[in-house]
């Protein structure tokens, strides 16, 4: 992920902390590749998403946080999730990840 995120994914990235700023971001991402669901708590008063993949509590922006926050594992909806990105950088950590995932589609000329 640390490879995937960058200033538009979002506005907060920074390269000592490229997890500022991603989890809504990265739990869509994530759920349109592994399925499960999107969950929130609440961190110093703003909504923080992670995911559950598998029965299995995943969150890939933990480290933005001096200790793990306290998870409260509330399901969320995507259009709840949305509100914390917009579809720009959706779209844009979705392809980068995707490239990093799969690599370059192949294009045929002509075709």
């Amino acid at each position: 992920m640390k490879q995937a995120w960058n200033v538009h994914s979002s506005s907060k990235w920074t390269s000592a902390v490229p997890e500022a700023g991603q989890c809504s971001v990265t739990a869509l991402v994530l759920q349109d590749i592994f399925g499960g669901d999107i969950l929130y708590t609440l961190v110093d008063g703003d909504f923080h998403f992670y995911n559950r993949i598998n029965d299995c509590r995943c969150d890939f922006t933990e480290e933005q946080f001096e200790s793990p926050p306290r998870y409260d594992d509330i399901l969320c909806t995507r259009e709840h999730a949305f509100t914390g990105c917009s579809a720009e950088q959706y779209i844009t950590l979705k392809i980068t990840l995707e490239k990093l995932l799969y690599g370059p589609l192949i294009s045929f000329e002509g075709a």
